[in-house]
């Protein structure tokens, strides 16, 4: 199976303000060529993934023009490189959506073991000083790229810094769910939503086949190609 969207497109870095390339047949050979899951109807379900990723791409293009019309707003973000084979994305989560997330649901404050962020939680080591209260609660959600429970520090990585050196036994903090990372404006362009969605599929994906209580035609009808991201499916 080789599918193939066109070459060369442009994705947006949100901290940069800027345009950059993005191989999506590199996307296509590696997804085609590897199977990422033992999974039955693994060809209509990669190619239902690649329709959206090209149609999202258009759309966000669309986005980041309105954007610049109307003054790029000057969101705080992070940004994190994820790496698909040889094909290269750069995730622009807001932490502005993320804490009015939190202030939203008022979600319970979790206390996170120094050691998980040697191992289940990735986080950037920052040198300078937190312009934030020590004790803020940091921000997390699921990155599951290698392993089903891997995280990420999306916002509070200088206060890890701090904290990891001062050998705190934990550190507070919240976590969100891969749903309202995409739903409540914490990824508010349409290709960050569907490369994230993606990466979380695979995983549930994976952990359900192995579980074996779904059949494999349920799991594909489960998918956000025929639900939420639908409307890019074509």
């Amino acid at each position: 199976m080789t599918v193939f969207l066109g070459g060369m497109k442009l994705a947006f870095n949100y901290v940069k303000a800027e345009k950059y390339d993005l191989d999506f047949d590199n996307l296509a050979n590696h997804l085609s060529q590897n199977q990422i899951i033992n999974f039955d109807y693994y060809k209509e379900w990669i190619e239902g993934w690649l329709r959206v990723i090209k149609n999202a791409d258009k759309d966000t293009d669309i986005q980041v023009e309105n954007l610049r019309k109307n003054g790029l707003p000057a969101f705080e973000v992070f940004t994190l490189p994820v790496y698909l084979g040889e094909f290269n994305f750069i995730l622009n989560f807001i932490v502005e959506g993320a804490n009015a997330h939190i202030e939203k649901k008022n979600p319970p404050v979790e206390k996170f073991a120094i050691n998980r962020f040697d191992s289940e939680i990735s986080w950037t080591k920052e040198n300078k000083d937190t312009s934030h209260d020590i004790n803020k609660p940091i921000i997390i959600t699921a990155l599951p790229l290698e392993g089903y429970e891997k995280k990420v520090v999306i916002d509070g990585n200088h206060r890890v810094t701090i904290l990891y050196a001062n050998n705190v036994s934990t550190i507070n903090g919240f976590f969100i769910e891969p749903a309202d990372i995409i739903q409540d404006n914490i990824l508010i362009l349409s290709i960050d939503k569907a490369i994230y969605s993606f990466i979380i599929e695979t995983e549930v994906f994976r952990h359900h086949l192995r579980i074996g209580k779904h059949s494999h035609a349920d799991i594909l009808k489960s998918s956000n190609i025929n639900n939420a991201f639908k409307k890019f499916n074509r």
